[in-house]
């Protein structure tokens, strides 16, 4: 069943592009991670998504309508905001009642997962970052929504607990799409990823160990950029960024003596969602 459906969406602020020839296709069940470096435009998605934004061409459908649903879809935030005047306990009964739950339920399902009991009490500007986040979380499932959406959903929380929070996403919500800098947590959580560069989709959506198969080895040697360096490697499939060289090469390749020759600063390592990544836009 198809939650969420872009097509052929555009959109430009100020005569800048911003979104251009977006096509998404999100189902039920999708863990779906949008990856990209800061300004690519994946919190411009979210605003789409959620109606936000109006798009200059295009469509976007959520289950099946143009609307936004609220008893279907939630949102969270990487800046969420709060009522800081609130008790933590006043704040999450207010939510209780436009959502027509049970506080104490809702206290004896998540309290303890989040590390809440704490701070049940405690006014919501004294919390720290990560208390703030945990509370918006909170917010955002306990609804149990048929899809949660996820801007930067971890950033200043302990990570002994986002394991389990993860945990408890996946079991509350049937579909989760959500964006994040930590792209090494992306493999071990998402079903599909998308990259974006430039507001542009530059990948297919799959999942990362099918999009890490997409390059031409699971093994990359790593050296530093120098005028022989590059002379080494340009027989081989590679890209360079931050000043090193990133070549594509197999098992016990003769690429590593020709580099030892020259150096002894390389290093080899597995492939993985960054080279994806960097590898497909590097003649954008």
């Amino acid at each position: 069943m198809e939650n969420i459906v872009i097509q052929d969406v555009n959109y430009s602020r100020k005569n800048k592009t911003i979104i251009e020839n977006l096509s998404l296709t999100i189902n039920e069940g999708d863990c779906f991670a949008i990856l990209g470096e800061n300004g690519s435009g994946k919190s411009t998605i979210i605003d789409i998504i959620t109606t936000e934004i109006k798009v200059d061409s295009g469509f976007v459908t959520l289950f099946g309508s143009a609307t936004f649903d609220p008893d279907k879809i939630a949102v969270c935030y990487d800046n969420s905001p709060t009522f800081s005047e609130l008790k933590v306990c006043e704040f999450l009964k207010y939510f209780c009642c436009i959502y027509k739950l049970n506080y104490d339920k809702i206290r004896d399902e998540y309290f303890e997962l989040f590390n809440l009991n704490t701070i049940e009490k405690t006014v919501i500007r004294s919390l720290s970052l990560g208390e703030k986040k945990k509370i918006s979380i909170l917010i955002s499932i306990m609804n149990k929504p048929k899809l949660l959406i996820l801007d930067e959903p971890f950033s200043n929380i302990d990570p002994t607990f986002i394991d389990k929070i993860w945990r408890k996403l996946i079991i509350d919500c049937k579909t989760v799409l959500f964006t994040t800098h930590n792209w090494t947590d992306v493999l071990n959580k998402a079903s599909k990823v998308c990259f974006i560069y430039r507001g542009k989709q530059i990948t297919e959506p799959m999942s990362p160990k099918d999009l890490i198969s997409t390059l031409p080895s699971n093994k990359v040697l790593v050296c530093d950029l120098t005028n022989e360096t590059k002379l080494i490697t340009e027989k081989y499939e590679s890209y360079i960024h931050d000043y090193q060289i990133f070549s594509f090469i197999k098992e016990n390749d003769v690429l590593i003596n020709d580099i030892i020759s020259k150096t002894n600063n390389f290093s080899v390592k597995n492939a993985d969602l960054q080279d994806v990544y960097l590898f497909n836009i590097k003649n954008i």
